[in-house]
């Protein structure tokens, strides 16, 4: 037997042929799946891992006025960083007794993940 013999096509009966073709594309879907299902995982996988939050530093000319993000009361008073804000769309207010903010009264910030963004407000007396 010589190690490189010429080999013949076989003839195939026609629903042998259909058996091939369907195997390939049984062998083609599953090869896609798990290309598609290995895409989904690392994209999971990089978003998991990423940093998702950014960081406010809000700011106002008197010192010590409540800090609100999206009408609620945080921790925090004025001036002050808050970090790990989640990325998009906040609205940020400030209260101060005493004094009240002139317009716009509260702001609108885009927050970006990994950056830093300010936003100051102006305080005045309010009117007896």
């Amino acid at each position: 037997m010589r190690l490189f013999e010429k080999t013949t096509e076989l003839e195939l009966h026609p629903e042998e042929v259909r058996m091939v073709n369907r195997g390939k594309r049984m062998v083609r879907i599953r090869l896609t799946l798990a290309v598609i299902i290995s895409l989904v995982i690392i994209v999971s996988l990089v978003f998991l891992f990423s940093d998702t939050t950014g960081t406010l530093y809000v700011t106002s000319n008197v010192k010590g006025a409540k800090i609100f993000i999206n009408a609620v009361e945080t921790e925090y008073i004025t001036d002050a960083e808050i970090i790990k804000i989640p990325y998009g769309e906040h609205i940020i207010s400030v209260e101060l007794a005493g004094y009240e903010t002139v317009e716009p009264y509260a702001k609108k910030v885009k927050i970006t993940a990994g950056r830093t963004d300010t936003v100051n407000f102006v305080l005045i007396p309010k009117e007896k």
